[in-house]
C-alpha cells in the first residue's frame, strides 16, 4: 500500500501512440497565458516563502530581469528559464490556497501539486541549450526545478535533476571558497548556492539511503553569513526581527545538515566495518553487531545538541508549559504572532527538520525480527527515539495546521510528514509490546489528520490518509491479538502465548511464514520511495480531460 501519486496516470509505455505522442509533446511548448498582474501575485507569494527558505537569487536583480521581459507592446512575457521555474513553484505553492475549499478532493489535472507544469516545462526546455556552458542562472533554475519536482511528489526525478545540480556548481567552482577580490555580495550569493545544493542532496540521500555526491572532504568554501549587512544585499524586502535575520534560518539549517551528514557518514562506515566482520549479510542476524553499531551511533549523538545549544533564542520555537525547543516532551508549541510570518514559519520548519533527520538517523533499529533471546537495551533506545522525534514532528506540524495557516500549502513538509508517519509504523509493529507505543499510536491518529488537512490542497495526502489507515488496523490487529495472547496466557497458566503471535508467524495475510520480518524491513525502505514510477511528460497530454489518475 502506499499514497497514489502520478503513477497511476501513466499510458502504457510500450504502446507506439504513447511514444509519438510524447514525443510530439516535448517540442509543442506552450505560449505564457498569464497576465503580468497574475504573474506578480504569484511571485509576491514567492518572497516570504520559498525565497526566505531558498535564499539563492539577487531579489533586485530578478525584479529588473522580470520588469525587461515585459517591456514593448507586447501581452505576453518573453521566456526565461529562471522567472519560469519560479512562477512554477509559486504557483504549485499559491493555487493550494485557490483551490481550498472548491473542489478540494478533485483528482484531475487542476491538483495543485502540479501547478504551473507548462512553466516548468518550458523552462526545462530553455535550459537544454546551457547544459554546455552553464552558468549562476543555470544552477538556479535547477535547484528551482528541484523543489517543483519534490513537491510534485517526483522524487527520483528530484534527485536526478539534484545532480546535475550539483555537476554544475562544481563546474563552476562553488565549492571552492571565492577569490578575495570578489565583492563581498557576489562571494555571499556563491556560498548560498554552494550551501543551498549540498544541504538538498544530503537530505535527499540521507532519506532514501543513497550515497552522498560529494564529500564534505572535498569542501573547502566557508559557511555563509547571516548578519544585518548580509541581510541587506540585493535590496532584500525581508529584514531582521527579534536578533535574528531571514538568512539564519539558512546558516541553521546548514549547520544542522553539516552536523547529520557527518554523523550519518561516521556511522554508516563504521556499521561496514563491524559488518565486514561477522558472518553475517546483515546486522539484523547478528544482535551482537546491531548493538554495536547502535553504541556507535550514542557515542556521535551529542554533535546534535550541541547544534540544538548553539541556536539563537529568537529562531527558537518557544512551548506553553515550560517546555523546551527540540525537544520530544510534546509539549504545546507557542507561536508568536507579532513576528514576521517568515520568521513564525522559519522556527517551525527548522524544528521539524531537526526531529526529521534525528528519527532518520535513528530507524535503522527498528528491527522486525530480533532473534530469539536477545537483548539489545541500546538497540531498543535508538528504536523508541526514532518514534518519539517522528511523534514529536506530527504534534508540531499538527497544532500548527489546526491553529494557524503558516504551513497550508507546503508540500515538502507533507512528505517529511509521510516519513515520520512510517517511521511510527515500523515502530508500532515491530514494538507493539513498549512504553511508548501507546502514545506513538495516538501520534499516528495525528498524522492522519495531517493528511487529512493537506488532502484538501494536493491529493496524494489524501491517499496519504488512508493508506496510513489501512496500516495501523493492521498494526492495532497485531496488538489485539498480543493482548489475547497475554490474556489466555494467564488464564492457563502459559505466559508462552505472546510468542504465537510474532510478526512473522502470522498466518493472517499480514505476514509470511518464515520472513515477516524482513518483509517488514522492505516496506520500511519501499515506502519511503513510493514516489519513484512517475512519469511527468503524461501530465502534459490531454490537459484539459478529467482523469482519475490518482486513486486510492
Amino acid at each position: 500500500m502506499e499514497p497514489k501519486g502520478m503513477n497511476r496516470r501513466l499510458d502504457d509505455p510500450t504502446s507506439q501512440e504513447d511514444a509519438i505522442s510524447r514525443t510530439d509533446r516535448r517540442t509543442d511548448v506552450p505560449k505564457p497565458s498569464m497576465s503580468r498582474m497574475q504573474e506578480e501575485y504569484f511571485l509576491n507569494l514567492f518572497w516570504e516563502s520559498h525565497h526566505a527558505n531558498l535564499p539563492i537569487i539577487q531579489e533586485d536583480e530578478f525584479r529588473k530581469l522580470h520588469n525587461s521581459l515585459w517591456s514593448g507592446s507586447h501581452s505576453y512575457r518573453k521566456p526565461s528559464a529562471l522567472v519560469d521555474i519560479i512562477l512554477a513553484i509559486s504557483m504549485q505553492y499559491g493555487c493550494s490556497f485557490l483551490l481550498r475549499g472548491s473542489g478540494a478532493n478533485s483528482r484531475d489535472q487542476d491538483d495543485a501539486s502540479i501547478a504551473g507544469r507548462w512553466y516548468y516545462r518550458r523552462c526545462r526546455t530553455l535550459l537544454a541549450s546551457e547544459l554546455e556552458s552553464p552558468s549562476i542562472a543555470t544552477l538556479q533554475c535547477h535547484l528551482f526545478s528541484v523543489v517543483y519536482l519534490c513537491c510534485a511528489s517526483f522524487q527520483n526525478m528530484a534527485h536526478s535533476t539534484l545532480a546535475a545540480a550539483m555537476s554544475i556548481a562544481q563546474t563552476l567552482g562553488l565549492h571552492l571558497e571565492p577569490p578575495e577580490s570578489m565583492p563581498k555580495a557576489e562571494k555571499e550569493l556563491r556560498k548560498r548556492l554552494w550551501w543551498a545544493t549540498f544541504i538538498n542532496d544530503s537530505k535527499t540521500s540521507m532519506k532514501v539511503g543513497r550515497p552522498l555526491s560529494i564529500q564534505r572532504s572535498q569542501i573547502t568554501v566557508s559557511p555563509i553569513s547571516d548578519d544585518e549587512e548580509a541581510a541587506s544585499f540585493f535590496d532584500s524586502s525581508l529584514g531582521s526581527y527579534d536578533g535574528v535575520t531571514w538568512l539564519t534560518y539558512a546558516a541553521q539549517n546548514e549547520k544542522l545538515i553539516i552536523a547529520s551528514t557527518d554523523i550519518h557518514t561516521a556511522f554508516y562506515e563504521r556499521c561496514s566495518e563491524i559488518l565486514g566482520k561477522s558472518s553475517h549479510s546483515t546486522p539484523y542476524k547478528d544482535p551482537k553487531s546491531l548493538e554495536s553499531c547502535a553504541k556507535f551511533l550514542t557515542s556521535q549523538l551529542p554533535a546534535l545538541q550541541t547544534w540544538a545549544d548553539q541556536v539563537p533564542s529568537g529562531m527558537r520555537l518557544q512551548r506553553r508549559d515550560s517546555g523546551s525547543p527540540f525537544s520530544t516532551d510534546r509539549t504545546p508549541i507557542l507561536i508568536d504572532s507579532c513576528a514576521p510570518l517568515w520568521l513564525q514559519r522559519h522556527r517551525i520548519c527548522l524544528e521539524l527538520i531537526y526531529h526529521t533527520l534525528q528519527s532518520n538517523l535513528h530507524r535503522p533499529f527498528i528491527n522486525f525480527a530480533p532473534p530469539p533471546g536477545t537483548y539489545t537495551p541500546t538497540t531498543e533506545r535508538h528504536a523508541v527515539t526514532c518514534a518519539n522525534h517522528a511523534a514529536a514532528y506530527t504534534h508540531i506540524l499538527h497544532q500548527t495546521l489546526q491553529e494557524t495557516d503558516i504551513m497550508n500549502g507546503w508540500q515538502e513538509f507533507f512528505i517529511w510528514q509521510w516519513n515520520a508517519t512510517v517511521n511510527m509504523i515500523g515502530f508500532v509493529l515491530a514494538c507493539p509490546i513498549n512504553a511508548a507505543t501507546s502514545s506513538v499510536r495516538r501520534a499516528i491518529d495525528k498524522a492522519v489528520e495531517v493528511f487529512e488537512v493537506f488532502g484538501s490542497d494536493f491529493a496524494i495526502a489524501a491517499s496519504a490518509a488512508s493508506v496510513t489507515k489501512n496500516l495501523t488496523t493492521k498494526a492495532d490487529l497485531l496488538m489485539d491479538q498480543l493482548r489475547s495472547g497475554i490474556t489466555a496466557g494467564a488464564e492457563t497458566g502459559v505466559v508462552d502465548g505472546v510468542a504465537a503471535v510474532t510478526i512473522g508467524e502470522r498466518d493472517d495475510g499480514f505476514g509470511t511464514e518464515q520472513n515477516g520480518g524482513e518483509g517488514l524491513t522492505e516496506f520500511m525502505d519501499w515506502a519511503l520511495t513510493v514516489d519513484s514510477f512517475n512519469n511527468f511528460e503524461d501530465l502534459f497530454a490531454d490537459v484539459n480531460k478529467s482523469v482519475d489518475f490518482w486513486g486510492v
